[in-house]
């Protein structure tokens, strides 16, 4: 993928790397990476929890790895228009997430992009999406 990338991606991804690269190491060293920006109504100790707690959630987030797959079916939401990211492979039509579960995995299919997909005019499709996958399991008819 990064070898088929223009130059312009090549830099913005070698530049991401390397940004994750260093909130590794920080994060090894229990900081943040990322400032918070500061709530203005906050005093400066809640801006200093709030920062803390900023910190805690990035780690928590790097740090999950599943330990095997889930003996369970899902329901995977895609987007119409696919995003592509550098460096990542989104040949699989299931974006990987057959690793994480063993049951069968229903997919449904939302209009626009993929950084898009939450926006107001999709939610009405993504909760039917969602309650026609449900309701077999319910026995509702």
């Amino acid at each position: 993928m990064l070898l088929h990338a223009d130059s312009n991606r090549r830099s913005a991804y070698l530049r991401t790397r390397l940004l994750n690269v260093r909130r590794r190491v920080l994060d090894r060293f229990g900081q943040t990476a990322e400032p918070v920006a500061a709530i203005p109504f906050a005093d400066a100790d809640l801006n200093r929890r709030l920062g803390e707690l900023w910190a805690s959630l990035w780690r928590a987030r790097n740090r999950y790895c599943p330990q095997g797959a889930e003996p369970c079916a899902m329901l995977l939401v895609k987007a119409e228009v696919p995003q592509h990211w550098i460096g990542a492979d989104m040949d699989n039509p299931l974006y990987g997430w057959d690793s994480f579960v063993t049951g069968p995995i229903s997919t449904v299919v939302i209009p626009g992009e993929h950084l898009r997909l939450f926006e107001p005019s999709n939610q009405r499709l993504i909760a039917q999406a969602i309650t026609e996958s449900v309701e077999p399991l319910l026995g509702l008819p």
